[in-house]
């Protein structure tokens, strides 16, 4: 302060390390040069002050913080300007949450590695997640089936892989499951049945597409004519009489078929 008296030497005096309060607050006392501007970072968020005629100065700064965070505090004076650094350290109560977060991902970690190590292929999944659970009881195990096509499985189902994941909150394993017999037999059978349907309506489909239905009109009456290619058989009924006639057809349905109906007449279409 004399040597800002004597000289204008611009000066700032903080501490090293300042600790937030329990309500996340923390509060930075300081001197500088009488009615310096003093701001932290920017000064965007209004934490900025004017130092009273003694140089001394209080900010007040509601950060937050999850760590030890850096924070530049800038004094400003007559055009002039200087900045320092302090370091805001976590209020007790979070940093006893941290350190307690911090012991639960070490021993989560741990938690995770054994698992890894552990042999569970060819273990059925309830020897396996019994084998996992007696690492810790809170580790979360799933299972699931390596066959995309079967989604059910059993307790007694085989261990084929294993997925290990490991967060802040826990550990989880999935176990990947080679499904029974008796499910790959019920699959192979609804795969046969719907392919045994499928193969039913495409031959009936086929089918309708070879059958074909003309019609020669007259004045009082019309000859019906139908046509099943997948038999060469050709049918003929008329209007006036419900009778039917059959005969095998020869020929191209693009050229000209010949058949004979009951062996009275020979006709051409």
């Amino acid at each position: 302060m004399l040597e800002f008296k004597k000289n204008g030497t611009l000066f700032l005096e903080l501490p090293e390390k300042v600790n937030e309060n329990n309500n996340h607050i923390v509060h930075i006392k300081g001197q500088t040069a009488p009615k310096s501007r003093v701001q932290i970072g920017f000064g965007i968020f209004g934490d900025t002050t004017t130092a009273d005629a003694t140089g001394s100065f209080r900010l007040t700064h509601d950060d937050n913080i999850q760590q030890n965070t850096n924070i530049k505090i800038t004094t400003k004076y007559n055009n002039k300007q200087m900045s320092k650094i302090v370091t805001v350290v976590p209020s007790p109560k979070r940093l006893h949450t941290i350190e307690q977060q911090n012991k639960r991902t070490k021993q989560y970690k741990k938690e995770a590695v054994a698992v890894k190590k552990m042999s569970l292929k060819t273990k059925s999944f309830t020897e396996a997640k019994s084998s996992i659970q007696g690492i810790s009881s809170s580790i979360v195990v799933t299972s699931k089936s390596n066959d995309n096509e079967i989604t059910e499985v059993s307790d007694s189902d085989i261990v084929t892989d294993v997925t290990v994941k490991q967060t802040n909150n826990g550990v989880s394993v999935e176990l990947y499951l080679e499904p029974s017999d008796s499910s790959k037999k019920a699959l192979a059978d609804k795969k046969a049945s719907e392919q045994k349907s499928k193969d039913l309506e495409s031959a009936k489909n086929k089918y309708r597409e070879n059958v074909k239905a003309y019609e020669v009109q007259f004045n009082d009456y019309a000859i019906e004519y139908l046509i099943d290619k997948n038999t060469s058989t050709i049918y003929e009924t008329t209007t006036d009489d419900h009778s039917l006639s059959q005969s095998k057809f020869t020929g191209s349905m693009d050229e000209k078929i010949s058949f004979n109906f009951r062996w009275t007449r020979n006709d051409c279409f």
